[in-house]
């Protein structure tokens, strides 16, 4: 035996009934708590109101691309910012930030090499390598971080670059054979629900 009932609102009997579940729109089903709409279901759509994610969700995604071919640190072991550039304004303070970048390079006898993330200034990931030979060889400055900027602020990460010695010879988005390929780096920032 099959039931139905008919309604418009379902609401607690006792307290304010400020929450339940509204009926009144056609096709159309409300969870409501304090008088604010919290979910709403329609034919079509799901939407979870007042930014509610769960734990591992990507609420947003933000990339940057850069194509200058062959650049160098500005100096010996100075760092330098090369490539893209990313910002971020983190929809909550205790979202992680996850950051990722994708390029390749050439190193000549550069001894120590190394490539960085920065969040505004801070170094939040170092990665080295150490060539001592004269041949040219590729260099990967493919990088993740997991960061927490603990801010709803807009945030920036950079790349940067550095040298030992023979700095014109590490090459950020190596050009490769007769300037060919797109030479394309890419920076991601994807802030993720915690």
């Amino acid at each position: 035996m099959t039931s139905t009932i008919h309604a418009d609102k379902i609401m607690n009997s006792s307290g304010d009934q400020d929450s339940g579940v509204d009926l009144l729109v056609n096709d159309q089903v409300k969870i409501k708590t304090a008088n604010t709409d919290r979910v709403t279901v329609t034919d079509a759509t799901t939407t979870i109101h007042n930014n509610l994610h769960s734990v591992g969700t990507i609420i947003q995604t933000v990339a940057s691309e850069f194509t200058t071919a062959n650049v160098n640190p500005s100096a010996n072991q100075t760092w330098t910012t090369v490539g893209p550039n990313v910002t971020i304004t983190p929809k909550f303070s205790n979202s992680k930030i996850l950051v990722s970048h994708s390029g390749m390079g050439n190193l000549n006898n550069t001894q120590y090499a190394g490539v960085r993330f920065l969040r505004g200034t801070t170094d939040i990931g170092t990665h080295w390598t150490y060539m001592n030979i004269a041949n040219n060889a590729p260099i990967s400055f493919n990088m993740f971080n997991l960061d927490n900027p603990a801010t709803t602020n807009a945030t920036t990460y950079y790349i940067q670059i550095w040298s030992d010695i023979n700095y014109t010879q590490l090459r950020y988005n190596y050009y490769g054979q007769g300037d060919g390929g797109t030479r394309q780096s890419v920076i991601m920032a994807q802030e993720i629900a915690q």
